[in-house]
């Protein structure tokens, strides 16, 4: 007998957002603590370890902290945009988990979407209309330069991300995130399949979400925290928030596109049906989830420092695009000669590992990142 709530869309819809936003929420939890006891490791020092298991609620503390200070709006600032701002922020980076297969092609919360690559592109774009609100409605300068900062980044990173998700589309002979991981349980795992893809939309994703050392829409020896300059409390939280969740969120969708989601390869690509197989598929998952968000932190962690802002643009247009537009043309190639999706051989990777280290080598040679001291004079 089926539950009422399910007789209508709306019972539907009720249901698997609550679901995807206390989903999201827990992960937040637990890879917000991990977080902090990884980078603990990488500096020397034990980390939170007091409340809790392993001080598993060092984070719900931190987080209680925040809610209860107090919230200050600047005089000048524009009070509806200012609230208005971190729900633009929060809510579509939320509502990007609903795509993700957690463990068969129909686990996902939006079962099945045959646009889900676009999908993907579409409300992403929303977040950074939200951190350019932010910065506008302070009415501080340095928040209004942060707000520019994340939108020059995600309009001028877009284009190669969106290039490497069109290849990745191609190969797989869909736009369905279901299709792309059931591509990769018979062809193999894209990572290995088109590496320049993996490679761009890696450092383009890291980019767009401002992960170090691409951090210069909040970078404190400049506009001391970008959009979150004049907010506090639990809207400041919010900001905060955010951030590790679009970190989580790039892990997932690496996971899924490149490294064959909830599958293994070949023939330990079909997991069994029932519960035994869900169960193994959202392990499998979460394994891969977690290897790529180490290699996240890692590099967070062991950079230097940041690029500077005319490197940081340059690398964009004239290093990430003009690969990314080779690479899409290397698949198209192949896709016409060999056919997409279950049609693609295993074998091109043969072709197209050494392919991406050439070009990388080649066009390292042609352009640079403009390195070496700027000399600045004062104006008078």
């Amino acid at each position: 007998m089926e539950s009422p709530l399910f007789d209508n869309w709306w019972g539907h819809w009720g249901v698997f957002t609550a679901a995807c936003i206390f989903g999201a929420l827990t992960l937040l939890l637990v890879f917000l603590w991990f977080d902090r006891r990884y980078w603990a490791r990488f500096q020397i020092r034990v980390g939170p370890n007091r409340y809790g298991p392993g001080g598993f609620f060092q984070v719900l503390a931190d987080g209680m902290k925040m809610a209860l200070k107090e919230d200050i709006i600047p005089d000048r600032a524009d009070k509806v945009l200012h609230g208005i701002a971190p729900i633009l922020v929060m809510f579509p980076v939320v509502a990007l988990f609903a795509i993700i297969p957690y463990a068969n092609a129909r686990a996902g919360l939006v079962p099945d979407l045959n646009i889900g690559l676009i999908y993907i592109v579409a409300i992403s774009s929303v977040v950074g209309i939200g951190l350019l609100t932010a910065g506008w409605a302070s009415s501080n300068k340095y928040s209004l330069l942060g707000g520019m900062r994340a939108i020059a980044t995600i309009v001028s990173y877009e284009f190669p991300v969106v290039l490497a998700l069109i290849g990745v589309g191609l190969m797989a002979g869909t736009l369905s995130v279901n299709g792309i991981v059931e591509a990769q349980e018979q062809n193999g795992w894209f990572i290995f399949m088109q590496p320049l893809g993996f490679l761009i939309f890696f450092i383009g994703m890291m980019a767009e979400i401002s992960r170090s050392p691409f951090d210069f829409a909040e970078c404190e020896s400049e506009l001391g925290c970008g959009v979150n300059t004049e907010y506090s409390g639990l809207r400041f939280g919010i900001f905060q928030m955010v951030e590790f969740m679009e970190g989580i969120f790039m892990a997932f969708l690496v996971a899924t596109l490149f490294l064959g989601g909830y599958s293994f390869p070949g023939s330990l690509g079909t997991l069994p049906e029932g519960a035994g197989g869900t169960i193994l598929g959202i392990g499998f998952l979460m394994l891969k989830v977690f290897i790529v968000y180490l290699v996240l932190g890692w590099i967070k962690c062991t950079m230097p420092g940041r690029l500077r802002i005319d490197q940081w643009m340059g690398f964009a247009w004239k290093g990430l695009l003009p690969l990314a537009v080779l690479n899409i043309f290397i698949i198209a190639l192949e896709v016409v000669a060999f056919g997409g999706g279950a049609d693609f051989p295993a074998w091109a990777m043969l072709i197209n590992i050494p392919a991406c280290v050439l070009l990388i080598l080649l066009w390292s040679r042609l352009w640079n990142t403009g390195g070496g001291r700027v000399d600045v004079r004062a104006i008078r």
